[in-house]
C-alpha cells in the first residue's frame, strides 16, 4: 500500500474524497498523458475495500 499513500494522504485532504483533481495533484503529468488512470487507481481502493465508488467521478473512503 506504500505506493499507494499519496493518493492516500491527498484523499484524506479532499475531505475523504479521491477524484481526478487528487491524481492531477499527485501526478499531473501521468493525468495528462492517460486520464484513465484515475478510475484505474479509484477501482484499486474500491477492490481493496477502502473506497466505495460515490458516482461516476468520486470515490469516497469508507470509515
Amino acid at each position: 500500500m506504500k505506493c499507494w499513500k499519496p493518493y492516500w494522504d491527498a484523499a484524506i485532504e479532499n475531505n475523504n474524497i479521491y477524484n481526478r483533481a487528487v491524481f492531477k495533484d499527485c501526478f499531473p503529468s501521468e493525468l495528462n498523458a492517460k486520464p484513465c488512470k484515475v478510475h484505474a487507481v479509484g477501482k484499486l481502493f474500491e477492490h481493496e475495500g477502502v473506497m466505495k465508488m460515490k458516482d461516476s467521478r468520486n470515490y469516497q473512503i469508507i470509515s
